[in-house]
């Protein structure tokens, strides 16, 4: 007989949020069929790693491989992932993750200076820079990121999940409480214009310096999305219930669950 061993740990999430989390070990992933099968049949997680992203992926995973013990964090996932009206990524897996590739550039860094912009174009007149493609390309899909998050935040619904409810206020108060990433919403509103290269001198330095980390959590709240929407619909395509009732009468029990063979 297996003996599934759980123990608690204390994890610091996006924005300072302290979570908790049950600490699953290699055997109890395995005795529960989690991420391998002692029975040759597919585990749990090949249900629902079929997310939109890579990145999407690597957090689905890490959900079900670490369960969260906080009663009310976890109903407010089943609410997010039961919603109806969940929107569409904004960006495509490949735009994601040139981005990603982009904000962990290794070439320098530097302030936007009119002389540097001179220096560096001449530079480009007479000899090919592939740097610069990731540069031009990396801001380009962060600008587009930027638009696409905005027009979230304006067109989000009132009854939206406060788990999502969360990531869309946060965007929020990014792009319209006057920070940098709100001028450049508005400096680049006319999609049709072209961007100087003095301008995505400017933008580079912000998105990979200055703002780095607030472009990353940007993208972590569309991994979230992407989590909620594969796990909507996973449920659906298999009729499982999206919000099994959680009963406080005993430690981590669950009621209108049932068992099914994957």
């Amino acid at each position: 007989m297996s003996v599934i061993t759980l123990s608690i740990f204390v994890k610091v999430g996006l924005r300072n949020r302290i979570m908790v989390y049950l600490d699953t070990d290699k055997q109890t992933c395995a005795d529960l069929s989690i991420t391998e099968s002692v029975y040759d049949e597919q585990p749990l997680c090949s249900l629902f790693l079929k997310t939109e992203t890579k990145q999407g992926k690597s957090l689905m995973l890490e959900w079900i491989m670490y369960p969260l013990s906080d009663w009310e964090t976890i109903c407010k996932r089943q609410k997010a992932i039961d919603w109806e009206f969940l929107p569409d990524l904004p960006l495509n897996e490949e735009e994601l993750d040139f981005i990603e590739y982009y904000l962990g550039y290794r070439d320098q860094i530097r302030r936007n200076n009119i002389l540097f912009t001179c220096a560096g174009l001449i530079d480009r007149l007479v000899r090919y820079d592939p740097n610069r493609y990731v540069i031009c390309r990396g801001v380009k899909l962060v600008i587009l990121m930027l638009h696409r998050l905005e027009e979230w935040v304006t067109g989000a619904r009132s009854d939206m999940p406060k788990l999502l409810e969360g990531g869309c206020l946060y965007c929020a108060e990014y792009f319209l409480h006057g920070s940098e990433l709100e001028e450049v919403l508005e400096q680049t509103s006319d999609e049709k214009a072209r961007l100087s290269i003095y301008a995505i001198d400017k933008y580079d330095y912000l998105f990979r310096s200055t703002r780095l980390l607030s472009v990353k959590e940007l993208l972590s709240i569309i991994y979230l999305l992407d989590v909620c929407r594969t796990a909507h619909r996973v449920a659906k395509e298999k009729k499982l219930n999206c919000t099994p009732k959680m009963v406080q009468a005993m430690e981590f029990s669950v009621e209108g669950v049932s068992c099914i063979r994957l």
